[in-house]
C-alpha cells in the first residue's frame, strides 16, 4: 500500500548500496521515513517517547528498547507530599 514513487526511491537507494562499497546506507533515516509516513509502527517503546518521561526512574531499556514494566516506578511531586 506504499506510494510507488516512495517504493522506487527506497529500492534506488538499496540498489546503490548493494552495487558499492562507498555508498552508506542510511538506515535510520529509511526506518524514520517509513514511521513518518505510517508504513511502519514501531514496537519501540524508546520512539514512542515513554523513555522522554522525567518523571519515571529506573527505566532500562533492553536492546530492543523494551523495559520491565514491573521496576518502572514514578517521583512523587511536591504536591503529592
Amino acid at each position: 500500500m506504499m506510494p510507488e514513487s516512495d517504493y522506487e526511491d527506497i529500492m534506488r537507494d538499496v540498489d546503490r548500496w548493494r552495487a558499492s562499497d562507498l555508498f552508506d546506507f542510511h538506515g535510520e533515516q529509511l526506518a524514520r521515513m517509513l514511521v513518518e509516513k505510517k508504513q511502519l509502527l514501531p514496537l519501540y517503546h524508546i520512539w514512542l517517547g515513554v523513555i522522554d518521561d522525567t518523571d519515571l526512574e529506573n527505566v532500562a531499556p533492553n536492546a530492543v528498547g523494551w523495559f520491565d514494566f514491573k521496576s518502572v516506578w514514578q517521583k512523587p511531586t511536591t504536591k503529592d507530599l
